[in-house]
């Protein structure tokens, strides 16, 4: 399981060059300074990760595989169908299904590394929403490379996908 991690994120990686170099480019120039005083800091930039994470980073809905504003579109009227009760307790079953091999092969290096993945992924594609959204914030304003990834449920929100297939897999099996 390990291997193929790593082989997704090193695919993950090479797919997502273009906008990956273009950030090193600007950390190791001279330049960097001037380049981040203007791009990156600033209350608008903060204002955006706030404002995307309060639209795409809902725990409930990181938690249930929903990208909020995708389900919640005026004009995909079929998305509304994932409302429905019985669509909503079907999400929390499967996502049962995948929290319960933490209790249940809780001893498996496996599960344990595949979990702290899911949870690392959560918590990053959440963004500085509750709980621990206070670290998050942290982080993008010391680190101002990190301002890049103000959308953080598109940038991260593979991270916990990829681990939920395994997670589901060892549920039912």
């Amino acid at each position: 399981i390990i291997k193929f991690l790593c082989l997704t994120i090193l695919i993950w990686i090479i797919l997502n060059f273009w906008w990956l170099s273009q950030v090193f480019s600007y950390v190791f120039i001279g330049s960097f300074g001037a380049v981040e005083t203007s791009s990156f800091v600033g209350i608008a930039n903060y204002d955006n990760l706030t404002r995307i994470s309060d639209r795409l980073g809902n725990l409930i809905d990181v938690i249930r595989l929903q990208h909020n504003s995708f389900f919640s579109s005026e004009n995909l009227s079929w998305a509304r169908i994932y409302d429905l009760a019985p669509l909503i307790f079907i999400e929390f079953l499967v996502i049962s299904i995948i929290f319960s091999p933490l209790i249940l092969k809780r001893k498996n290096p496996s599960v344990l590394f595949l979990s702290l993945f899911f949870f690392l992924g959560v918590f990053l594609a959440k963004g500085n929403n509750p709980p621990l959204g206070e670290v998050f914030n942290k982080a993008f304003i010391d680190f101002p490379v990190l301002q890049v990834l103000r959308n953080p449920f598109e940038k991260f929100g593979f991270l916990f996908s990829l681990a939920a297939a395994p997670l589901f897999a060892y549920g039912v099996s």
